[in-house]
């Protein structure tokens, strides 16, 4: 009966020393899962600021490129107008048949 008890106690010390092994062994695993879970926390945060830095940009450049396309139908609007204002009041004068000189389309140009 002596030798069960021993083999028994034997048994439950080794059983119990695996076990404390195997809990010291997940135990420093999830500390460094943990550790990993906050350097990646981290790193998505980062990402996440630059993604909304980004997201800004985008919307100002989207601004900027509506202002100028804006701008630039005025402009057209403006110039279609007196092109035809100056058609409308050069329809019956000769000299708006005739072309201009080189010279003259410079100046017009400066």
């Amino acid at each position: 009966m002596t030798t069960w008890r021993a083999a028994l106690v034997t048994l439950v010390s080794t059983a119990s020393l695996l076990l404390l092994l195997n809990r010291n062994h997940l135990a420093n695993k999830v500390d460094k899962t943990e550790a990993e879970l906050v350097t990646e926390q981290a790193t998505n945060v980062a990402l996440g600021n630059i993604i909304d830095a980004y997201q800004a940009n985008d919307a100002a450049n989207r601004a900027a490129t509506t202002r100028q396309l804006d701008n630039e139908r005025r402009l057209r609007n403006e110039s279609d107008e007196r092109l035809r204002r100056f058609k409308a009041a050069a329809e019956g004068d000769d000299c708006s048949i005739k072309p201009l000189s080189n010279a003259s389309i410079s100046i017009l140009q400066e």
